[in-house]
């Protein structure tokens, strides 16, 4: 079983998602990650940086939302999600994917995370500004490969370059997505997916306690 530090609102919720399309049992293990909040020493252990996604597998941890994607689909390749190594679509598979986090995400930071790209708060309208005119040129130049052979959305583009765009573009707006939902279940809900086991802290899940999630 898998473990996934998350919070809602954050590149992590494209890692959940993909945790829900290849069907994997994991521990949601909800993260603050709020500007004047300490992170949790269990994060920083694992990521001084930090950041949410960490995933925690047998064997291992790493962090980065897109690498993440890469080792899950890589792990599962009957989910059908990704083109094999061999296949003529995974360079453009990749190519797209890293694009989203190291070009469109960026784009998205100059606005929600000022603070980064200036030395004090004189120079947010100007970011942000600059946000918008970064944002507009990343999405004109934006086409991301159609593939209809394996494991598409409806769109043609391979299913975790579309989770990751929408985790990206709406995420701060819909903290909520339903991106595992590819075809109607009953029991289908927006908080609570089919594989997912929440827990309040990693400890909590160490010692086998099922918990509410706690944001």
């Amino acid at each position: 079983m898998y473990k996934l530090f998350y919070a809602d609102g954050s590149a992590a919720m494209s890692t959940r998602a993909v945790l829900e399309e290849i069907g994997a049992a994991y521990d949601l293990i909800q993260t603050d990650i709020s500007h004047d909040k300490p992170r949790a020493p269990e994060l920083l252990k694992l990521n001084p940086n930090g950041w949410v996604p960490v995933l925690v597998y047998d064997g291992g941890t790493m962090h980065e939302a897109s690498a993440i994607t890469i080792f899950l689909t890589d792990r599962h390749p009957g989910a059908g999600l990704a083109p094999a190594a061999d296949d003529p679509a995974r360079g453009p598979f990749l190519q797209w994917l890293v694009y989203m986090s190291n070009t469109l995400q960026i784009a998205y930071q100059l606005t929600y995370h000022w603070d980064r790209y200036c030395a004090g708060p004189d120079a947010q309208a100007s970011v942000q500004q600059k946000s918008c005119s970064r944002l507009r040129e990343v999405w004109a130049s934006s086409t991301p490969p159609s593939a209809p052979t394996i494991g598409w959305s409806r769109t043609g583009t391979p299913r975790p370059i579309s989770i990751s765009t929408c985790c990206r573009r709406g995420s701060r707006r819909n903290a909520a997505i339903r991106p595992w939902t590819r075809s109607p279940t009953p029991n289908a809900s927006p908080t609570t997916p089919p594989n997912v086991r929440p827990c309040a802290r990693s400890t909590d899940c160490d010692q086998g306690r099922r918990h509410q999630d706690v944001s």
